[in-house]
């Protein structure tokens, strides 16, 4: 008769010791699936990692509240969507924390050649008002401009703010809009802090947006179509870093209190438990 006595005390020993490893080794007993889900992504060739992520992640916290982009037509596009309004990515610097973005066409009227925004995009009307987006534009590369178009009365008198335009004579030729104007109407953009001042103007309409800081009266249209930088504020140098050398995914809370995402669970700041 074949004893099996020592086969089932060696089966105990080597159940015992699966249990104590599994039970001492959190890395195996338990995933985080976060740490699988936030991993970096890429939409049209641009890198896609913390403070934003693709709305199509299906990790929670991967970026900051209200940075979620939008990857469409099959890979070929990226949207950043704010409260309000639409932009297309162009690019993002992560080192520099500036996203290079343009206005969505679907934003846009006016005829052929003239083409323009049809609801104003100030910085607080792209960040919001309830939870505001974490942006700024990027000084000396992007500036708001006041656009007025299909304007009947020509503006007159000594300009206000820091208007630059045309030395002392103020007759803002050089605020002329060629693609927009016409002989009997003209069209008229004002840059940063140049303004018409308060002269009543009998124009069809009139929007604020941004646009890259190259841009003239001249050159509106064509660089419409263009980018403009905008940088964010959330601080994703220093503490994402650490997060990712200790071997973490970086995230946030839905308040947007940083959290680094571990193979096993999640800590404040890096996976070395800190």
């Amino acid at each position: 008769m074949i004893s099996t006595g020592g086969w089932v005390s060696s089966a105990r020993i080597t159940f015992f010791f699966f249990v104590f490893y599994l039970f001492f080794n959190p890395v195996l007993s338990a995933t985080n699936p976060n740490n699988t889900a936030c991993a970096p992504q890429t939409c049209d060739g641009i890198l896609i990692q913390y403070p934003f992520s693709l709305s199509s992640q299906s990790g929670s916290g991967c970026g900051y509240p209200g940075l979620n982009l939008l990857c469409l037509d099959n890979n070929r596009t990226l949207l950043l969507q704010t409260p309000t309004l639409n932009f297309t990515v162009s690019g993002i610097d992560y080192s520099a924390r500036s996203i290079d973005v343009a206005i969505d066409p679907m934003y846009m009227e006016g005829p052929g050649n003239c083409r323009y925004p049809r609801k104003n995009m100030t910085l607080q009307d792209i960040k919001g008002t309830t939870d505001p987006l974490p942006f700024i534009f990027t000084n000396g590369a992007t500036i708001q401009v006041t656009f007025f178009y299909n304007c009947s009365t020509p503006p007159s008198g000594s300009g206000s703010g820091g208007y630059s335009g045309d030395g002392g004579v103020y007759d803002f030729t050089v605020n002329v809009v060629p693609s927009c104007s016409a002989a009997a109407s003209r069209s008229y953009a004002f840059f940063g802090a140049d303004s018409p001042g308060t002269v009543a103007m009998n124009c069809q309409s009139s929007v604020i947006f941004p646009v890259s800081a190259s841009s003239t009266a001249n050159n509106l249209a064509s660089t419409l179509s263009d980018s403009f930088s905008m940088n964010w504020t959330v601080d994703t140098t220093t503490s994402c870093y650490g997060c990712s050398q200790s071997g973490g995914r970086c995230g946030s809370d839905s308040t947007g209190n940083f959290i680094c995402f571990c193979q096993a669970d999640s800590h404040l700041a890096t996976c070395n438990h800190s």
